[in-house]
């Protein structure tokens, strides 16, 4: 259990922390043979455009700390959504509470939507709720000067990716 944290304007980012930690399984496989390129992956960000920078890289933090409490296997990352630079978050589904937990994260920072990726990197946008919002094509890696000429990109372990 946490204290809350609170942003500028005085709105708890760290409401769903107590939630989440009581209403989830607390068994978890571990960190064990991470890979973003096996296993089904949820990508989504804290980021808020409304939200200052720093208000933003608490939220971010304390999304982090609520993954490892619970034991979600994640890593942090930079990337792009609609052409704006951004944290985002990665966490490997190997289990349906992985997902359920990045999902309720997403979603408690009202998030519009989540990268959703199959273990063959098929991507789909989603709600943080599950439902289809498009159909992106594969993640694929690619030079930075592409991924930064597009309008959404994942930067992780000095690769870039796009879907297409």
């Amino acid at each position: 259990m946490s204290t809350p944290q609170y942003d500028n304007d005085g709105r708890c980012i760290g409401q769903l922390h107590d939630t989440v930690s009581r209403d989830v399984l607390n068994s978890s496989p571990g960190l064990q043979g991470w890979s973003i390129h096996k296993s089904p992956v949820i990508i989504f960000s804290a980021h808020r455009a409304s939200d200052t920078d720093r208000d933003n890289e608490r939220a971010h933090d304390y999304t982090l700390s609520v993954l490892r409490e619970n034991k979600v296997p994640h890593k942090s990352a930079r990337g792009a959504y609609k052409g704006v630079p951004e944290a985002c978050i990665i966490v490997r589904c190997d289990d349906e509470r992985h997902a359920r937990i990045a999902r309720i994260m997403a979603g408690a920072r009202g998030q519009e939507s989540i990268l959703c990726l199959t273990g063959d990197r098929v991507a789909t946008l989603e709600t943080p709720m599950g439902e289809m919002i498009s159909d992106l094509g594969t993640l694929r890696a690619v030079p930075r000067v592409e991924a930064e000429r597009s309008d959404a990109y994942t930067f992780t372990n000095d690769t870039y990716y796009v879907c297409k």
